[in-house]
C-alpha cells in the first residue's frame, strides 16, 4: 500500500517527503563523527599537555640559570659562582629528560608547527655549551648572554603556545590561554631578575637597560591582568601566595630600581644589594612556578573531563540519531500534506500584501500574481490583470525594461540601484531600483521571472539636494576658516626666545599664541585657550589678536591690554564663550618677567642653578567673565638658563584609557627630564600623544617654552 502511494507521488514531492528523514540521518551521522573527532582531539591535547608541563619546567631551570649567569658576569665572577654551577647541572638533567619527547613530536607530520618550533629550540640549545664558556669569562659583556637565554626561552614558550592553541574553541580554551599567560609572566619576571641583577652587580645602569626594566614591569602587569581575567580562582590563589612571600618587599625593591630620581650621577650603583634582589625576585618566580603547575594541573583535569564528555556524547549522539530517524519518518508524511496545502496560499499572501512593487510572471510575461503596490503604481485593475500579458497592459514601456526581463529569462539574477530612465513624450526623468530573478518549476525547468521595481526618483532628487547643500556648507566653512586664519596671522609676531608647540584638533584652533615687541624693548606674550576647539572656538581669535598687536604697537601696558581684551570679549562673544589665558611681560636684558595667569594650568618655572621648579597658579577668572577688579600679577626674576613653561589644558587633560588625565605633575616630570637631557621641546609633544594611547586627541595641545639667555 505504501509503495502504491509512493508511486503516485511526483518525484520532486517524494524528495520533499524523504527530506526530513535524510536530514535526521545526516545530522545524527555528523554528530557521531563530531563526537569521535572531539574525543580524539581531547585525548591528543591531554598527551601534549604533559609535554607543555615539561617544557615549562625546562624554561624554569633556564630562567634561573640566566639570572645566575647575569649576576656572575655582572660581579666579574665574585658572586653566584657555586649557585650557577648547581643550576647548570639541574638544567642538563631536564634537557636529558626532554630528548625522547622532542624526537616524538618532530616525527609527527600532523603537528608541523609544533615540530618546527621544537626543531628551532633544539638548534638554539646546541650553542648552550658555547654560551656557558663565554659566561665563565666574567670580564666579557653580559648583554649577549641575556639575549641568548631570552631567545631560547621564547622559542620554548612558542612550543607551549602551539600546544595551547590546539584547545581553541573548546571548553578548555580559557585555561589553556591562562597557562600560556602564566608561563609568559614567569619568563618576563625571569628577564627582569636577570637584567637588574647584572646591572646591580656591574658598574651601573644605562638608560637603555633602565627603560627595558620599566617595559618588563609593564608587560608583567599586562600578563598578570590577562591571567586574572582568564583564571580568577587561580589568580586569587597566586595573589595570596605572593603576599606570603612578602610581595611588598619585592615591589619596594622594584620601585627603587625603576625610579629615576634614585639614580646618582657618575655611574654609581643603586643602594640595592644584588643578592638580596636576586633572592627576592627568585621567591616571587617560585610562587609563579607554583601557579604555573596549578594551571597545568587544572588544564589536564579539564581536558580529561572533556575527553570523557566527548566519549559520552558519542554514544548519546548514536542513540539520538536512531530516535530522530524514527520521529522523522513519522512526521514526514504530515509535513508533506501541510506544506503542499499551505505553499500556494503563502505565495499569494506574500505577493499580494508585500509593501513593495513586485510581480510574478510566466515565460510569456503573463501575470501569475502581483502586489497591491504594483497594481497602484502601474494603474492596473487586480480583477482584470492576472492571466493577461504584461506587454498588452503596458504597451508603452521603455525598451530598456524588455532588456531587463530578458536577463531573468536567460536564467540570470540581476539588480540595479537607482538606474536612470529618461522621460519620453513630455514625461519627467525618473530613477528606478529594480531586481529580476528567475523562478523554477517543481521539475527544475525555468517557469518565469519575479520582478521587483521601486521608483526612487524622489529619493534621488533629495540626495542630490543634500549633496549640493553639503558641498555649499563645506565651501562656506572652508571660506570662514581661511578668513579666520588670515585674521589671526600677524606679521608682527615676534618669536624672540620662544619655543612652542601648537597642535590643533581641527584646521582652526581654539588655542591662540601671540607675541609682540613693545616699543620700550620688552616682549609681550599671550597664550589663550577659548572654550572648546575648532571653528567655534577660533571665532574670538581675530578680536583678541587685533587688540593685542594694536595696543602693543601703541605702547600700552600689558595690564591695560588685558582689561581691554576682557571688556571686548564680554561685549562681543556669546554667553558661555570665554578665553582662559596666560599673559607674560618679558624683560630679557633685565632678567625678569611679569606673569598674569587667568584660569590656565600652573605656569612652570625651572631654576637652572638649583634644578628646582616654581609654580605660578591662576589668580583670576578667564577673559570674558572677569569682573572689574585689580589684576594680580606675579613678578619673576631670572638667571641665565632659567626656563619658563606655560600650556593650555589640552596637555594636562590628555587622557590615557586607563591611567586617566596626564596632570600638571606628570608634565613637570616630563619637562624636567627634557631639560636635563637637553632635548628639544618637540619630545614633550611626542610623549603626550603617546600617552593618549588609543584615545583620540580631544583638545588643542599648546606648550610654550621661554629660555633666559646668558647675556
Amino acid at each position: 500500500m505504501l509503495g502504491d502511494f509512493a508511486r503516485r507521488l511526483p518525484f520532486n514531492w517524494l524528495l520533499v517527503l524523504l527530506l526530513p528523514l535524510w536530514l535526521a540521518v545526516w545530522y545524527g551521522g555528523w554528530k557521531i563523527m563530531a563526537g569521535q573527532e572531539s574525543k580524539q582531539q581531547m585525548e591528543k591535547i591531554l598527551g601534549l599537555t604533559e609535554l607543555a608541563n615539561d617544557l615549562g619546567t625546562l624554561v624554569h631551570t633556564l630562567q634561573k640559570e640566566r639570572g645566575l649567569s647575569m649576576g656572575f658576569m655582572g660581579s666579574h665572577g665574585n658572586q653566584f659562582q657555586q649557585a650557577l654551577a648547581t643550576q647548570r647541572a639541574q638544567s642538563d638533567q631536564q634537557l636529558t629528560r626532554m630528548q625522547p619527547q622532542w624526537q616524538v613530536v618532530e616525527q609527527q607530520p600532523a603537528d608541523a608547527p609544533l615540530a618546527k618550533n621544537s626543531a628551532f629550540a633544539r638548534s638554539l640549545l646546541q650553542h648552550l655549551a658555547e654560551i656557558r664558556l663565554y659566561v665563565d669569562q666574567p670580564q666579557q659583556a653580559w648583554l649577549p648572554v641575556f639575549h641568548y637565554y631570552s631567545n631560547l626561552n621564547r622559542s620554548l614558550l612558542h612550543n607551549i603556545a602551539a600546544i595551547a592553541r590546539l584547545a581553541e574553541g573548546s571548553a578548555a580554551d580559557d585555561l589553556a590561554a591562562a597557562y600560556v599567560q602564566i608561563v609568559t609572566l614567569k619568563e618576563l619576571a625571569g628577564q627582569e631578575r636577570a637584567l637588574i641583577t647584572a646591572a646591580l652587580t656591574d658598574s651601573g645602569m644605562t638608560p637603555e637597560i633602565l627603560r627595558r626594566a620599566i617595559i618588563l614591569d609593564a608587560e608583567q602587569e599586562a600578563n598578570a591582568s590577562r591571567f586574572g581575567q582568564l583564571a580568577p580562582r587561580l589568580n586569587q590563589q597566586l595573589q595570596q601566595r605572593l603576599q606570603e612571600v612578602d610581595a611588598e618587599e619585592m615591589n619596594r625593591l622594584r620601585e627603587r630600581v625603576v625610579n629615576l630620581s634614585q639614580w646618582q650621577q657618575g655611574g654609581e650603583r643603586l643602594p640595592v644589594d644584588a643578592e638580596h634582589w636576586f633572592h627576592s625576585a627568585t621567591n616571587r618566580i617560585e610562587v609563579l612556578r607554583e601557579s604555573e603547575e596549578q594551571s597545568a594541573a587544572a588544564l589536564r583535569t579539564q581536558v580529561d573531563q572533556l575527553a570523557d564528555s566527548a566519549r559520552q556524547s558519542f554514544w548519546l549522539s548514536l542513540l539520538a540519531t536512531v530516535l530522530a530517524t524514527l520521529a522523522a519518518s513519522s512526521l514526514a508524511l504530515l509535513m508533506f500534506w501541510q506544506t503542499r496545502r499551505a505553499h500556494w496560499e503563502q505565495i499569494q499572501l506574500l505577493m499580494r500584501y508585500t509593501p513593495h512593487a513586485m510581480a510574478l510572471f510566466d515565460r510569456n510575461m503573463h501575470y501569475l500574481q502581483a502586489s497591491h503596490r504594483w497594481m497602484e503604481e502601474h494603474n492596473l485593475d487586480p480583477e482584470q490583470t492576472l492571466g493577461r500579458s504584461h506587454y498588452q497592459l503596458l504597451p508603452n514601456q521603455a525598451p530598456r525594461w524588455r532588456e531587463i526581463y530578458q536577463t531573468g529569462f536567460q536564467d540570470r539574477w540581476a539588480r540595479q540601484e537607482a538606474e536612470f530612465f529618461p522621460g519620453e513624450g513630455g514625461k519627467a526623468d525618473q530613477w528606478f531600483t529594480w531586481e529580476v530573478r528567475p523562478w523554477r518549476t517543481a521539475s527544475h525547468h525555468a517557469g518565469g521571472i519575479i520582478l521587483f521595481v521601486e521608483n526612487v526618483t524622489e529619493r534621488v532628487n533629495m540626495q542630490e539636494q543634500l549633496r549640493k547643500q553639503r558641498d555649499k556648507l563645506a565651501y562656506e566653512r572652508h571660506f570662514i576658516e581661511n578668513v579666520i586664519l588670515r585674521m589671526r596671522q600677524a606679521v608682527s609676531f615676534h618669536p624672540g626666545r620662544l619655543n612652542y608647540i601648537l597642535s590643533p584638533v581641527e584646521r582652526t584652533a581654539g588655542d591662540l599664541l601671540l607675541s609682540a615687541l613693545h616699543p620700550q624693548g620688552c616682549q609681550y606674550i599671550m597664550l589663550g585657550d577659548f572654550t572648546g576647539h575648532g571653528l567655534l572656538a577660533a571665532m574670538g581669535g581675530p578680536i583678541v589678536s587685533d587688540i593685542f598687536y594694536t595696543m602693543t604697537s601703541k605702547g600700552f601696558a600689558l595690564s591695560e591690554i588685558i582689561v581691554e581684551i576682557n571688556r571686548k570679549l564680554q561685549q562681543k562673544m556669546p554667553v558661555g564663550m570665554f578665553m582662559a589665558a596666560i599673559f607674560l611681560e618679558w624683560h630679557q636684558h633685565e632678567h625678569r618677567a611679569t606673569v598674569w595667569n587667568m584660569s590656565m594650568p600652573d605656569v612652570l618655572c625651572y631654576r637652572h642653578a638649583t634644578q628646582q621648579w616654581q609654580r605660578i597658579p591662576s589668580h583670576h577668572l578667564a577673559c570674558g567673565i572677569l569682573a572689574n577688579q585689580p589684576l594680580r600679577a606675579t613678578l619673576l626674576p631670572f638667571q641665565p638658563h632659567d626656563r619658563l613653561y606655560f600650556t593650555s589644558d589640552g596637555v594636562v587633560e590628555a587622557e590615557h584609557p586607563e591611567a586617566g588625565p596626564l596632570g600638571i605633575d606628570s608634565l613637570q616630570d616630563i619637562l624636567h627630564h627634557i631639560v636635563l637631557r637637553q632635548e628639544p621641546l618637540q619630545v614633550a609633544e611626542t610623549i603626550v600623544k603617546a600617552y593618549l594611547n588609543k584615545n583620540e586627541q580631544a583638545d588643542d595641545i599648546s606648550l610654550v617654552e621661554m629660555i633666559c639667555p646668558t647675556d
